[in-house]
């Protein structure tokens, strides 16, 4: 069954489904990392938001059955934000979103994830980009490793 998704632009309304979706999705993606397990605890979107830049972004949200599954943010050429509902994981939603906001972003379009966070990079390696750089940084508190992955040809979505 194929899942019949709209993307739009974010609307001040749609505030509290894109914070389910994060808090919802978030604990997962740092699951990746064994650093992260039990160790620390995740802020919600509305805790984060200002600092992590998410009012200074462009956001778009995908949309279906009338419920915010996912959201994508970007801020000029970074993706600053893509979060799916884990209940829509693997739908095609996370692709729609990027395929809309990758024009925005350019050829010089970038993300940084995780490094333990493989199902991100697979995404994002299929989708066009490649690792363009490494460093430490901290997230949720805590030390850890992340890649930065940019377009190397246009986005293939």
């Amino acid at each position: 069954m194929s899942l019949e998704l709209t993307i739009r632009d974010y609307a001040d309304s749609d505030w509290e489904a894109i914070c389910r979706v994060h808090d919802r999705a978030r604990p997962i993606e740092l699951a990746c990392d064994s650093n992260f397990t039990g160790k620390t605890r995740v802020r919600s979107l509305a805790e984060a938001a200002e600092a992590d830049g998410f009012f200074d972004s462009r956001t778009v949200v995908a949309v279906a059955g009338g419920r915010v599954v996912g959201f994508a943010s970007i801020n000029q050429a970074y993706l600053s934000f893509l979060y799916v509902d884990p209940e829509f994981h693997r739908q095609g939603v996370g692709r729609a979103l990027l395929a809309n906001v990758a024009p925005q972003m350019g050829h010089d379009g970038y993300t940084n994830v995780l490094a333990t966070n493989t199902p991100a990079i697979a995404f994002y390696i299929a989708a066009g980009m490649e690792v363009t750089g490494r460093f430490f940084d901290r997230a949720e508190g805590m030390p850890c490793a992340c890649l930065r992955l940019g377009f190397n040809k246009p986005a293939q979505l």
